[in-house]
């Protein structure tokens, strides 16, 4: 079986997607019917998931703008702790940064299944790594890359 067509993605991620795309004046017909979805329905998808097939076309579409340069950059912003639902929630309550990396890392296929997110400590150091657990597509995964880098980054 195709891993990559399988309703894994929550869907508050390509809706807040959505959002930027909408902010850009992207036009978003092609989007919609890829994730089969209403523009105007979208607070009530909160609870879908997609397949890493439908998010690779929906970043390639996306993409084909030339306003969506920076889409990956900007997007990755707006992925506060927050936007991150319960695991958001646990990371914010945690009494130190070190125990929301291990949160983190024990429930990052609940933020993203596509990628694999690990902590590793010594007397010194701790490091974090982040590597696809799956194949995807180049463009993909720079948009993933990129759009990480910048939500670790500003959190």
């Amino acid at each position: 079986m195709d891993i990559n067509i399988l309703p894994i993605i929550p869907s508050r991620y390509c809706l807040m997607l959505i959002e930027l795309l909408k902010q850009r004046e992207t036009p978003l017909q092609e989007i919609v019917a890829i994730l089969d979805i209403e523009v105007e329905n979208l607070a009530e998808q909160g609870d879908r998931k997609f397949s890493l097939q439908q998010v690779e076309q929906v970043i390639q579409c996306s993409l084909k703008y030339p306003q969506n340069y920076d889409l990956a950059f900007e997007f990755g912003k707006l992925l506060n702790l927050s936007a991150h639902s319960l695991v958001g929630y646990l990371m914010l309550t945690s009494e130190t940064l070190l125990q929301a990396q291990h949160y983190l890392s024990q429930y990052f296929k609940l933020v993203i299944p596509n990628f694999k997110y690990s902590v590793y400590e010594d007397e010194h150091t701790v490091s974090v790594t982040m590597e696809p657990a799956m194949p995807m597509d180049h463009l993909s995964l720079n948009f993933h890359l990129e759009a990480n880098a910048m939500a670790i980054y500003h959190s």
